[in-house]
């Protein structure tokens, strides 16, 4: 390698050195190359010996201080050293400032399905991060500085790990495109949820009566009717969909000859297409409410908070959004109250299953599926035990031939006798 001067003619016929130093070198293929440098000798030598590292590490990866150094290279450089084969053009690019790279990130996550709002939060965290961190370039990130802002952070463990999530999965993602050589917090892991996750409620029948009827006589809000507002309610409620899924429903998704509503494979939680029925009334509203738009259009307006478009309508049919036992009612509780009516109903588990688009049956039964107000008090009353007898014939619970009043082979009264007091005169 060597770095020199080089010379050109002038127009007054006598040759001048140029202000920049040029560097010579053989590269991989044993072929001589000369390029422009610095006009400072010393950055220039420099260059030089990195040129001469380059050479000797070809096909084998770079080490982390060559891989620093390359990021910090001016971009003509880094064009002349992609044209001489000695970094491959995916080094090139990924040497661009975060903030490029977080725009071509939230781009591909968009491309993969994901909802626009998961897609933006998700590049909001890592500017967030990369601007409170002051990493400028892939090569600033390191591990004990993204642990030293997130254990800074005086937010729960959710946030916590919604951060480094994000931050894992974007350095994951310039390592698998070749724009980085490693993962420099593939060593960090998540909090153990120990915080209570937000509890919900199913809604009773007498709670979805006042809800639906105070909605459909309210005013509007979030430039929506009453009207409007009720049947969203009830599609979420009928159907389980997702307020997510609901946001992102077209016209032609529904279909008001068989009363069927698809959710598409881009709209789903789970990315799989699914068909669920809707009652004939729900579908004839429906079609009345969408019949003036086209199909490729989204069907429902939906606010990203939904919550904030509820809790008035819960307020005006005083419903609680959060209940004594600490219980809430959000959009998602809509949800819940599908698998808990389905289970009301008697329907079988495989259905409400299905219905629900769980994978898991037990996810449908243990978190989707509760116990409604007077529900207890019912089930004891069907038990077929009696602890009074009215019949004459009966005696101790039961009659001449060993059976209970009530039909049943047991009775309260019998259990009590078969354990009767050692003693009546105590205390």
């Amino acid at each position: 390698m060597r770095v020199f001067h080089s010379t050109y003619p002038g127009r007054d016929g006598v040759r001048h050195e140029t202000s920049k130093w040029y560097i010579r070198f053989i590269d991989c293929k044993g072929e001589t190359q000369t390029m422009a440098a610095f006009e400072d000798k010393a950055a220039s030598e420099f260059l030089g010996w990195n040129i001469q590292r380059l050479v000797s590490m070809a096909g084998i990866p770079l080490s982390a201080d060559l891989v620093r150094w390359l990021e910090r290279v001016p971009e003509h450089i880094k064009d002349k050293l992609v044209k001489f084969g000695l970094i491959e053009p995916e080094r090139a690019t990924g040497s661009k400032p975060l903030t490029d790279h977080i725009n071509d990130f939230k781009a591909f996550l968009e491309a993969k399905g994901n909802t626009v709002q998961y897609c933006k939060y998700t590049a909001e965290s890592l500017k967030r991060i990369f601007d409170a961190c002051e990493f400028i370039v892939f090569t600033d990130i390191t591990a004990i500085g993204v642990m030293y802002y997130l254990g800074g952070l005086k937010t729960g463990q959710r946030t916590y790990n919604s951060y480094l999530k994000a931050i894992k999965q974007f350095c994951k993602w310039m390592v698998q495109h070749r724009l980085a050589s490693e993962n420099p917090v593939e060593m960090l892991s998540c909090k153990q949820q120990t915080e209570k996750l937000r509890e919900r409620r199913a809604l009773t029948v007498d709670e979805i009566t006042r809800l639906i009827a105070t909605t459909k006589a309210g005013p509007d809000r979030f430039g929506v009717t009453g009207w409007y507002r009720a049947i969203v309610y009830v599609l979420a409620i009928e159907t389980g969909l997702r307020a997510c899924e609901i946001r992102r429903l077209q016209v032609r998704d529904f279909d008001f000859t068989n009363n069927i509503v698809t959710i598409p494979a881009s709209a789903a939680k789970n990315k799989k297409a699914a068909s669920v029925p809707m009652k004939e009334e729900t579908a004839s509203a429906l079609k009345q409410l969408l019949s003036t738009k086209m199909p490729l259009v989204k069907a429902l307006y939906l606010p990203y908070t939904a919550i904030n478009m509820l809790r008035p309508d819960l307020e005006a049919a005083k419903i609680e959004y959060q209940d004594s036992a600490g219980r809430y009612v959000d959009f998602h509780s809509l949800r819940h109250t599908t698998g808990t009516l389905l289970a009301a109903a008697g329907v079988h588990p495989k259905v409400a299953q299905s219905i629900m688009r769980h994978s898991d049956v037990n996810l449908t039964l243990n978190f989707y599926t509760h116990v409604l107000t007077g529900q207890e008090k019912t089930a004891i009353e069907a038990l077929p035990i009696s602890i009074l007898a009215t019949n004459e014939k009966v005696k101790n619970g039961t009659d001449e031939k060993g059976v209970s009043a009530s039909g049943s082979p047991f009775s309260a009264s019998e259990v009590i006798q078969e354990n009767p007091p050692e003693s009546t005169n105590r205390g």
